[in-house]
């Protein structure tokens, strides 16, 4: 019987690895080569496991210089979604583009970088007359009349500065009452959005930002409806509002029967928006019926709300606030300019400021304009107090209103021959805005007008404070 195929493949394998035998081999020699043939043949002999090592490390190297190079293939070529890339948009070239880094974004649209020279922005505004509003450049160049109202039955009350471009008024009626509206006027595309709706007022003393554009603070007058005894008509009201989106509050209303020009009603709101400060005259009557006489007493004061609403500090007989810190606040007060931490008790003086009006403090914090009487003569005086030095200075006679618009320059209203507070009720034939250097006494006219008010100066409302 033929055997399968496999069983001569097998014997033929056996064969090859079978050592040849031979009847000529000592017993010794065939131990000896039994030993060397196993040697040979042994999985595990010095020379195979040497072979095998070899063989292993060098495939593991191949295979580890292949998986580098896929590593590094994937770094290269797939995003890294864990990383973010952080850009932010600024202007250039009239134009808003997205750049590489962190930042606060400066435009959405293009046409917010139409001018990107802080030379070329108005820098402050004014009113002229009642009846115009008229920007300049912080040279004083390139005066405008932005807005004018035609007719005699309206003016303009006050005014501020919303931001750059962004110029918000006060416009009311003459003849009827609650008619006054808070607008900001686009200079760029001259679009006119409200503010607030029809107001109670009949007159809008103050408005104000917050410095992130989200609250708006405004002092509305209106005539009380009640009429005190002894007197023959009601007294004007003045009530503090503080509007946050469509909600306005109402957080204090007194009696105030003085300050016609104005001057002595500010608000201001501290950097960080934490705090909204009022100063406005207080009248109260005090009336005695045995000898039908009134007691009048006109009381400057100022009040200080938290953003919420609630009052945390009041100042009496203090007018003409203005920032010295984050939430330190500078004031006049019985001849002398003091500073206060809000919400404490503590008053420290800074000066002396005998018959003296309307402090300003410069951006820098190292010197405060003001306007007083001059000693001796039928006029006025424009003076500076430098804190550092703690000395006083006279720049010029006959300078009323002072704003700064640079750490080295004022604006301010140039009145002479008349004394004191009554500058501001007089009625002159010819009124000069005047920018003044502090340092050299230089005075360049911007305008002239029957009457010059409200001037504002953009970085008023954008100030940094420690």
């Amino acid at each position: 019987m033929k055997k399968p195929a496999f069983f001569n493949k097998r014997k033929t394998l056996n064969a090859i690895t079978t050592k040849p035998e031979s009847n000529n081999e000592s017993p010794r020699d065939k131990i000896h080569k039994d030993d060397e043939f196993a040697k040979k043949n042994s999985l595990l002999s010095p020379s195979a496991i040497k072979k095998i090592i070899i063989a292993v490390v060098g495939i593991s190297a191949f295979f580890a210089i292949i998986l580098a190079i896929i590593i590094i293939y994937k770094n290269i070529t797939a995003p890294n979604v864990n990383v973010k890339i952080e850009k932010h948009l600024v202007c250039q070239n009239n134009a808003c583009i997205e750049i590489p880094g962190a930042g606060t974004n400066e435009c959405q649209t293009n046409s917010e970088c139409v001018q990107t020279k802080t030379e070329d922005v108005p820098s402050f505004a004014y009113i002229k007359d009642d009846s115009s509003i008229y920007t300049a450049l912080v040279n004083g160049e390139d005066k405008k009349k932005i807005l004018s109202i035609q007719n005699d039955t309206q003016n303009f009350t006050t005014l501020t500065w919303k931001s750059e471009n962004f110029l918000t008024y006060s416009k009311c009626s003459k003849r009827k009452q609650n008619m006054c509206t808070i607008e900001t006027l686009n200079l760029q595309n001259r679009s006119i959005t409200p503010e607030t709706a029809q107001t109670k007022a009949i007159n809008i003393r103050k408005i104000k930002f917050s410095n992130d554009k989200k609250y708006l603070a405004y002092i509305g007058e209106t005539n009380s409806t009640s009429i005190p005894d002894g007197e023959t008509t009601p007294l004007p009201q003045l009530t503090f509002y503080l509007k946050a989106g469509a909600v306005t509050q109402e957080l204090k209303t007194i009696t105030s029967n003085v300050d016609p020009s104005n001057t002595q009603t500010r608000i201001l709101f501290t950097p960080k928006n934490d705090y909204v400060v009022f100063s406005a005259i207080n009248t109260n009557l005090a009336y005695n019926k045995k000898k039908r006489t009134t007691l009048v007493t006109n009381t400057p004061n100022i009040y200080v709300f938290q953003i919420n609403g609630v009052l945390i500090d009041q100042i009496s007989n203090a007018s003409d606030p203005f920032l010295i810190e984050n939430t330190s606040i500078g004031f006049s007060k019985n001849g002398r300019l003091y500073y206060k931490k809000i919400g404490t008790n503590a008053e420290t003086q800074i000066t002396t400021f005998n018959q003296s009006y309307n402090p300003v403090i410069s951006f820098d914090k190292k010197n405060i304009a003001y306007w007083k009487n001059e000693g001796g003569f039928s006029d006025v005086l424009l003076g500076i107090y430098n804190i550092d030095l703690s000395i006083h200075r006279n720049i010029l006679r006959g300078v009323i209103l002072p704003s700064w618009v640079t750490n080295d320059s004022i604006v301010g209203v140039k009145a002479d021959g008349c004394i004191g507070q009554a500058c501001l009720l007089y009625e002159f034939q010819t009124t000069s805005l005047v920018l003044v250097n502090v340092n050299t006494g230089n005075v360049k006219i911007i305008d002239q007008g029957k009457f010059i008010s409200d001037i504002d100066y953009l970085n008023n409302t954008q100030t940094n404070f420690n």
